[in-house]
């Protein structure tokens, strides 16, 4: 799946603006960057922004001695992206999935009609190029008529036509959530550990009797448990993002009446209450994120890193399926994917008698020539023969030639 992402920013060169480029591309992993109106020189960005983003650049417009318009960046993942078409207010770069070329075209054009006529040219050149999928995404200071015009004074006429000629080649985009049909699987929480009613949870569940064998009766256990613990948690701990912000602002509000009204008993002892309260969700915050990150160096929690919200974020971005091509055609119904998946693992994990005992002559093979090499204390090769059948004798008799010695294993 390939995801683009286009932003007229407006000015790149300040801090404000690369955090928030850094925050789309940490939010939304887009395969394609396109930045817009920079209103710098390229070389004026730290060599490692775009890196430290996972994007390299693909190229920038030539406007002569004017300053570049368009940056397009791609991901690692992209390395063979390619720009097709130079042009002053477009760009067009071209990727390849699974042998098949997609075309993705960045505009941004002049704010005159008659300027942008050289654009609409290059469009008409590119149609005779572009034989499969083609994206043109930007600004183009133009509208195809009236009706998409606000205020009083009406577009010009020819503007609008010139523009209509891109209105022939409709492409239609669907925007949506990926939604995970399927149950969520259970995963213990440490911060459960910290609340008191926790351990007489589990052992009020444990101490239950069940009828059957005993691993049964363990797996009953267990199941029970675990549909208790999701009941549980979700009543005792519910949303704790959303729990945060509201904490948040109900701290904001009672530090605004202390600003305005003046100093009170009662406001210092609410602001006490729930100013303890958001420490412990924080605290419950923390340890969640460092239960998902599983990364050893996070023992002490930092709340605040980047990276390890990163690391998250993109392994549920990679991990999460959309779209799957299923004998060349591509489907997104959830239900057909996860037939798919059953089928084609159940097909791989049902083996035949005959390939078992294949896969397992190939195993005593190797078996063998791992034996036979045996390395002797000045590191040469020495081959390990066994003399006669052994089977069913008593591995201590056994006796090996050694080069031209003959070993026994003796007695103790």
């Amino acid at each position: 799946m390939i995801s683009a992402l286009y932003w007229n920013c407006h000015g790149i060169g300040n801090g404000s603006s690369r955090r928030v480029l850094r925050d789309l591309c940490l939010l939304h992993r887009p395969s394609l960057v396109c930045i817009a109106k920079p209103m710098v020189v390229f070389t004026s960005i730290s060599s490692g922004f775009s890196p430290s983003l996972g994007l390299q650049l693909v190229g920038l417009n030539d406007r002569g001695g004017l300053l570049s318009t368009i940056w397009v960046f791609a991901c690692d993942s992209f390395s063979d992206a390619q720009i097709v078409c130079f042009h002053e207010q477009q760009l067009t770069v071209s990727v390849t999935v699974n042998s098949w070329f997609h075309f993705y075209t960045f505009v941004y054009t002049s704010a005159s009609a008659v300027v942008r006529r050289s654009l609409w040219q290059s469009f008409q050149d590119l149609v005779s190029l572009v034989s499969s999928s083609w994206l043109v995404v930007g600004d183009f200071n133009a509208i195809l008529g009236a009706h998409e015009s606000l205020g009083l004074r009406s577009p010009a006429h020819s503007s609008c036509k010139d523009f209509r000629f891109l209105d022939h080649c409709p492409l239609v985009i669907r925007l949506s959530d990926i939604e995970n049909v399927s149950p969520r699987p259970f995963r213990f929480q440490s911060m459960w550990l910290d609340h008191p009613d926790f351990m007489a949870l589990v052992h009020c569940i444990w101490s239950s009797s069940f009828m059957g064998k005993p691993p049964q009766v363990v797996i009953n256990k267990l199941k029970r448990l675990k549909n208790a613990l999701k009941t549980w948690n979700w009543e005792v701990f519910g949303d704790i993002n959303s729990n945060i912000i509201g904490k948040l602002a109900e701290l904001q509000f009672i530090q605004l009446q202390m600003s305005n009204l003046g100093f009170s008993e009662d406001l210092f002892l609410a602001e006490s209450r729930v100013h303890h309260k958001l420490v412990v969700l924080l605290r419950r915050h923390e340890s969640f994120y460092h239960d998902r990150s599983r990364v050893k160096w996070l023992k002490d929690g930092d709340r605040n890193s980047s990276f390890f919200h990163a690391s998250i974020g993109r392994r549920q971005y990679m991990n999460a399926l959309s779209s799957l091509s299923i004998n060349r055609v591509l489907t997104d119904d959830r239900l057909i994917i996860r037939e798919h998946i059953i089928e084609f693992y159940s097909n791989l994990f049902s083996s035949n008698s005959s390939r078992v005992e294949t896969e397992f002559s190939v195993v005593e093979d190797v078996i063998h020539s791992l034996v036979t090499d045996v390395r002797t204390g000045d590191q040469n090769p020495t081959k390990v023969n066994y003399a006669g059948d052994c089977a069913g004798r008593d591995p201590r008799n056994m006796t090996r030639t050694h080069g031209q010695k003959t070993l026994k294993n003796k007695h103790t």
